[in-house]
C-alpha cells in the first residue's frame, strides 16, 4: 500500500498532491457520491456487530434514504457503556488506538473514541493534506514540504485527537516533532522542552490551536528575560542563536520575539 511519505521520498509531487489534496477538484456530485458509497460500506459493517445492532435498533437499511428514515440520531450516551468501557468485542473492527475528549458534567467525564486501522490509514492522508494546505502558496505547490523539518509539539498528550493528528502528520510528511521524547510529559513540560531542542536543532514549522498558541506566546514572553545561558555554553549552535536573536531585537528596539531566534 502506497503512503504519502512513499510518494514524497520518490519525488512524485503530483501524485502526493492528488492523494492528499485532490478532493478539492471534485464536483459536489462527485463528492456526495463518494460519501454515499462510504456510508453504505460502513452500514454493511455495522449490521454485523453488537454495537451497530444496538444503535440501529435492529434496522437493516440498504440505502442512505432508508438509513435516514429508520435509524435515529444519537448522542454519545447511546454508545455507553460499550465505548466508556473500551469494549472491543462489540465493535466491527480491531481497535489500534483509543483517543479521548472531554465528557459531559454529571454524565461521563471522558468520551472514548475507537480508532481502527482502516480509519487511521485514510486519516493519515488527511493529515498530510493539512500539512500541505498550511504551507502551499498555490494549487499543487509542495515546495515547502520536506522530510525532517522541525516543528514543536504544541498539542495534548497522546490520548487526545490533536496529538493523533500531529503523529499522523509526522508519519505522512516526515516532520520531526520537538521534543523527541514528549511521551509522558505534561503539556507545559513538552512545550518547554520543545523550545529548548529548537535552540539546538532549529525550527521550521509551528502550529496548533489558536488559544494554545496564545498561551505559548505568553510563556515565551515571561521566560525570555529569565533565560539562563550557562547550559548553552556547551551548545555553540544554541548560544549563537540566542546571541543573534538578542542582536536582532536590539536593532529593532524591542523585546526579543520568537522570529528573532528562528
Amino acid at each position: 500500500m502506497i503512503r504519502p511519505i512513499d510518494l514524497q521520498r520518490q519525488g512524485k509531487k503530483e501524485e502526493l498532491w492528488q492523494m492528499c489534496c485532490g478532493f478539492i477538484d471534485l464536483s459536489l456530485e462527485q463528492f456526495m457520491n463518494i460519501q454515499k458509497t462510504l456510508l453504505l460500506k460502513q452500514l454493511e459493517v455495522l449490521k454485523n456487530c453488537e454495537l451497530g445492532k444496538k444503535i440501529m435498533r435492529g434496522a437493516m437499511p440498504a440505502t442512505v434514504e432508508e438509513f435516514r428514515e429508520q435509524v435515529p440520531l444519537t448522542t454519545y450516551g447511546d454508545y455507553l457503556p460499550e465505548l466508556g468501557e473500551k469494549r472491543e468485542d462489540c465493535l466491527p473492527a480491531k481497535v489500534v488506538k483509543w483517543i479521548r475528549t472531554s465528557g459531559q458534567t454529571g454524565k461521563y467525564d471522558i468520551k472514548w473514541v475507537p480508532m481502527p486501522e482502516d480509519f487511521l490509514t485514510q486519516f493519515e492522508k488527511v493529515a498530510g493534506g493539512a500539512a500541505i494546505f498550511t504551507t502551499c502558496n498555490r494549487r499543487g505547490d509542495l515546495s515547502h514540504i520536506k522530510e525532517h523539518q522541525k516543528t514543536i509539539h504544541t498539542v495534548g498528550s497522546s490520548e487526545y485527537g490533536s496529538a493523533l493528528l500531529c503523529k499522523l502528520i509526522e508519519q505522512a510528511i516526515g516532520y520531526d516533532m520537538l521534543p523527541s521524547n514528549a511521551e509522558g510529559m505534561s503539556f507545559q513540560e513538552s512545550v518547554q522542552a520543545g523550545f529548548e531542542e529548537a535552540l539546538y536543532q532549529g525550527l521550521d514549522a509551528f502550529g496548533g490551536v489558536a488559544s494554545v498558541l496564545v498561551t505559548v506566546g505568553e510563556q515565551f514572553k515571561q521566560k525570555k528575560g529569565k533565560m539562563n545561558i550557562k547550559p548553552l555554553l556547551s551548545h555553540p549552535k544554541a548560544l549563537f542563536r540566542i546571541i543573534r536573536g538578542l542582536i536582532r531585537s536590539k536593532l529593532a528596539r524591542r523585546q526579543m520575539l520568537p522570529k528573532d531566534l528562528w
